[in-house]
């Protein structure tokens, strides 16, 4: 019988997997991610988006194009998150270090996405990353909540 590897394992080992990826890889997913997403962003008016860093996959072309529609919200700093009405927010994007089939992710182990998306129930959560990513089953906890949807490309 096979044994689960910790969360923090796991977050050591796709952490290493992802930063491995290629920067042409990294570049045909960021272009990837703007097509899929951007024909499902027309009607929505407000989107919670992030600024990429590290080996995450880039958003800075589906950020222009929030921006550009009026869309964009995109907070310095994650406490500043508190300042905006969750209620008018409708689509939060999602950052991680893995996804799972169940729309579970393996966030950075500090809780704040759990958090936010534990008290946003108008808002719709998607994961975003790289299809190297997911993979079948994460380990939870009764804090972790689940994603709405997974975008990996």
């Amino acid at each position: 019988m096979a044994t689960l590897l910790s969360k923090s394992e796991l977050r050591e080992r796709f952490a290493m997997l992802r930063a491995g990826i290629s920067l042409e890889r990294r570049e045909k997913g960021a272009s990837a991610l703007l097509q899929k997403l951007s024909p499902l962003l027309t009607p929505v008016s407000k989107v919670l988006s992030f600024e990429s860093f590290g080996s995450e996959i880039d958003t800075s072309q589906i950020n222009a194009l929030l921006k550009r529609r009026g869309a964009l919200l995109l907070p310095e700093m994650f406490e500043t998150v508190t300042s905006i009405p969750l209620e008018t927010i409708d689509l939060i994007l999602v950052p991680g270090l893995a996804f799972d089939k169940g729309h579970h992710r393996l966030g950075y182990g500090k809780g704040y996405y759990d958090q936010l998306l534990a008290r946003s129930h108008c808002a719709l959560s998607l994961g975003i990353g790289f299809h190297e990513q997911q993979t079948d089953l994460l380990p939870r906890v009764a804090t972790d909540v689940a994603l709405d949807s997974v975008c990996l490309v």
